[in-house]
């Protein structure tokens, strides 16, 4: 858990002006932060590092400590034995391009094997196991609590950027994102239980230490419930080792992550969490054309491509409904983005975990169900080491071979 340290300490005076700077300190495997303690108490008071240690975080087997270094403390924590990686703190940015008025069609393409129709078409699902009996932590800007799309399935939220909003979503992503996980008509996962962590602001921004606690309280809830669990992750910042390695490390906790590829048209391997090698991190298609979408990020740190262009799901601002679903009377939004194709994914998980696979098999079983050489060749050839998989939960009823299925037209 979360220590805050207060400590009382003096007013040190360097001989140099001195600069102080908000930095986050992964500590060496099987190191305590009793044990960094001991060793910083065998350097001189002017020289202890511990008078600006703000709070620390155990995740998983990471142990991170922040604070607001000067120079001087930077310096010897730069060659502190104990430590394995300093970085400064970071902004993270919701992924997300724009917004329009369009008719679904993400959950058709994901029950669709043979070719993605448009929204007349049916989504094929198991009710048995859609999601039921599974957590979904949404790391995003909170939400707007819908009571006929969410039905009582938000089980908590926190919010980590102390606003007076509290886990109320002001910017529109996370309401979004969370619709298209678990809402009733727009989520994949349409019986997963929601945990909301906010930790982007009205700006759709949020700082390392927000995303570090967040993912901290997702590990020691999934723990303490015992129930599987996957989180979602539809933001990224420029690369930085640290973050990625505490994804790493929440995934040894079994928690699974799914992140957003990134909406820079680049090399998934340059930004994070996308980097993370535990993550499984979700490229963008335009499911009318089965194309890679123009501004997804791609190259091998991307593991699958899900639906991402033009994704309707529920809203947190008033808006004019759409013709498709005036008669449902519930907001839609448009939004596109690799933002919108990692929780296609992460709902997607959360129903494989409803079935019992197991999180160190979850991964595994949705490459081997993906759609194999759909996108166009040439969209491949010019993203050298993209991989050529879209997901899909294998209920197309021309595979099903006389199977039950449960079927939801969006359309009625």
């Amino acid at each position: 858990m979360k220590s805050r340290l207060f400590i009382s300490i003096s007013l040190i005076v360097s001989l140099w002006c001195t600069t102080y700077g908000q930095y986050f300190v992964l500590l060496k495997d099987k190191q305590t932060l009793d044990s960094f303690i001991s060793y910083d108490e065998t350097y001189p008071d002017s020289e202890r590092v511990l008078p600006y240690i703000q709070e620390s975080y155990n995740i998983g087997d990471s142990l991170i400590i922040s604070g607001e270094f000067p120079e001087k403390a930077l310096k010897r924590l730069r060659r502190c034995p104990m430590v394995s990686e300093l970085t400064a703190d970071i902004t993270f940015q919701a992924f997300e391009l724009m917004e329009q008025d369009d008719a679904p069609r993400h959950l058709v393409s994901l029950s669709n094997y043979y070719g993605h129709g448009d929204h007349r078409n049916s989504y094929y699902y198991d009710n048995d196991v859609n999601g039921k009996g599974v957590n979904v932590y949404v790391i995003d800007g909170g939400i707007d609590r819908q009571g006929r799309q969410f039905s009582g399935r938000i089980l908590a939220g926190v919010d980590f950027t102390n606003n007076t909003q509290g886990t109320t979503d002001v910017h529109g992503h996370g309401t979004h994102v969370a619709g298209i996980i678990g809402s009733k008509t727009f989520g994949v996962a349409k019986d997963a239980d929601l945990i909301i962590l906010k930790v982007l602001d009205s700006q759709g921004q949020g700082s390392l230490g927000l995303i570090v606690s967040a993912l901290e309280f997702a590990v020691n809830h999934h723990r303490q419930s015992g129930i599987p669990g996957v989180a979602n992750l539809s933001l990224g910042a420029p690369y930085s080792t640290l973050i990625n390695r505490v994804v790493d490390s929440v995934s040894r906790a079994g928690l699974v992550v799914v992140v957003a590829a990134g909406n820079a048209a680049q090399n998934a391997c340059n930004v994070l969490p996308a980097s993370a090698k535990s993550a499984i991190t979700v490229g963008a298609i335009d499911d009318r054309t089965n194309r890679i979408a123009e501004f997804s990020n791609w190259g091998s740190c991307v593991d699958i491509f899900a639906s991402g262009v033009d994704v309707a799901s529920v809203s947190a601002k008033k808006l004019k409904l759409q013709k498709l679903l005036k008669l449902l009377r519930q907001g839609l939004h448009v939004y596109s983005g690799t933002s919108m194709a990692a929780p296609v994914v992460a709902g997607l998980i959360a129903n494989f975990l409803s079935m019992g696979i197991s999180p160190d098999s979850v991964k595994n079983h949705m490459l081997e169900l993906a759609i194999d050489g759909s996108i166009p060749r040439d969209d491949i050839i010019a993203r050298p080491n993209t991989p050529n998989l879209v997901a899909y939960n294998g209920l197309d009823p021309e595979d099903l071979d006389g199977e039950s299925e449960s079927e939801s037209d969006n359309d009625t």
